[in-house]
């Protein structure tokens, strides 16, 4: 009994083991809703799609992209600021990056395969210093990650590879 015992839990542990050693890619989504801006509240929501590349339990990288709406009332918070990039642009995005070793993943690498596909990075600072007063980007831990903007095409589709993964579809 002992022996039957003892040969389950190997194998038990030796299955743990090797599906912790995979490179795997999940899908999820996340989303902010309200906002302020001096005197205005609103209750529109930003809706993410989250993509996370993880090396056994480890993450290794996360990738938020969400499709700013010009009408968006969470455009105030570019403060004008992007003034006719707005009417040149077909459609605003606003990504989150995490690496957990840039050494590996740099920020860099996903930035060049969004720019092959036709985006092209905007300053969103203006913007970026509301957001990361706004509760949700406490709540999702969002400190570490890197904020960007991009302008794209509206129907645009964007894949990622990323050393050791397969390939992601992230819009």
């Amino acid at each position: 009994m002992k022996l039957i015992l003892n040969s389950f839990l190997f194998f038990f542990m030796i299955s743990c083991a090797t599906n912790l050693s995979e490179n795997v890619i999940r899908e999820s989504s996340a989303t902010i809703t309200g906002g302020r801006f001096q005197d205005q509240e609103w209750k529109d929501v930003l809706n993410f799609k989250r993509t996370s590349w993880f090396r056994g339990a480890n993450l290794q990288y996360d990738f938020y992209l969400a499709k700013l709406d010009k009408n968006s009332p969470f455009m105030q918070w570019s403060e004008g600021s992007l003034g006719s990039l707005t009417t040149n642009c077909e459609s605003l995005f606003l990504s989150f990056q995490y690496s957990k070793d840039s050494g590996i993943i740099p920020y860099s690498l996903v930035r060049d395969n969004l720019e092959k596909s036709g985006f092209k990075k905007i300053d969103l600072s203006r913007f970026v210093g509301h957001l990361r007063s706004h509760p949700s980007y406490e709540n999702y831990s969002l400190r570490s990650y890197k904020v960007d903007g991009y302008c794209g095409e509206v129907n645009a589709k964007i894949s990622l590879s990323l050393p050791g993964f397969k390939q992601a579809n992230i819009l």
